[in-house]
């Protein structure tokens, strides 16, 4: 892996390394104050950084090649089947996937939410052959106002349906939390009226008739763990 190599790692555009077991590509993340790391297509470890290591407060000499989520003694194991689902998402759409993890992570074992930026990996075949990871962490969520209490979990950046436009789904987020339509409208720049349009459109698409039933529509879809990214890029801490 040459430089340009490591620039698009960095930028998460397309990897290709001859294997997962890359020289060039661990020795590029070997040394990150960053948390990076690399899956295989069944989600298992093939490799963590030394802050990777420390991020996960993984006991030391913990042998994680090959290991599972779940086989794993660290707080992310709960979320096996989320972070998998990322995994999926991330080969089959041969693009880079985002998500914000909240953890008990650290040595200081503190519970905090990270960006996980995923990569599909290629091998010279161009045939998707794992993942790539990275994690930066956030000085505070910019979300307190709609997050009841921070507590571990994996929220969605990329929305897990494609029937709404993305002003909609700006929308569908404030539409889960008690808000007027003036409020909304002020959060995004919108007219009451817009807000109040966009409802209806979304209503319709969906086929419900109230909030509670909305609100029962986004969990079955997964947009209960949906924010739409303009709430909290600027808070990444780069």
């Amino acid at each position: 892996m040459d430089n340009t190599d490591h620039e698009k790692s960095t930028d998460f555009k397309q990897l290709i390394v001859g294997s997962l077991e890359s020289p060039a590509l661990k020795s590029f993340m070997e040394n990150k104050e960053e948390a990076w790391g690399i899956r295989d297509i069944k989600s298992r470890f093939v490799y963590m950084n030394r802050a990777t290591l420390d991020f996960a407060n993984l006991p030391p000499g913990f042998d994680f090649e090959g290991k599972l989520d779940s086989e794993c003694p660290a707080s992310f194991a709960d979320f096996e089947t989320e972070l998998q689902e990322q995994d999926r998402k991330t080969e089959e759409s041969r693009r880079s996937v985002s998500v914000i993890e909240t953890h008990y992570f650290g040595r200081e074992n503190k519970l905090q939410p990270y960006l996980c930026r995923k990569s599909p990996l290629y091998n010279e075949a161009k045939k998707c052959i794992g993942t790539v990871f990275q994690l930066k962490k956030y000085n505070s969520l910019s979300l307190p106002h709609y997050v009841n209490r921070l507590a571990p979990s994996v929220l969605l950046l990329d929305p897990p349906t494609e029937i709404f436009t993305e002003r909609e789904l700006e929308v569908v987020f404030f539409l889960q939390h008690p808000l007027q339509a003036k409020t909304i409208a002020q959060k995004f720049g919108f007219s009451q009226g817009e807000v109040e349009k966009h409802r209806e459109n979304i209503y319709q698409k969906t086929n419900v008739y109230s909030s509670n039933q909305f609100k029962e529509f986004c969990k079955a879809a997964g947009l209960d763990r949906y924010i739409p990214p303009k709430l909290i890029q600027p808070n990444v801490k780069c």
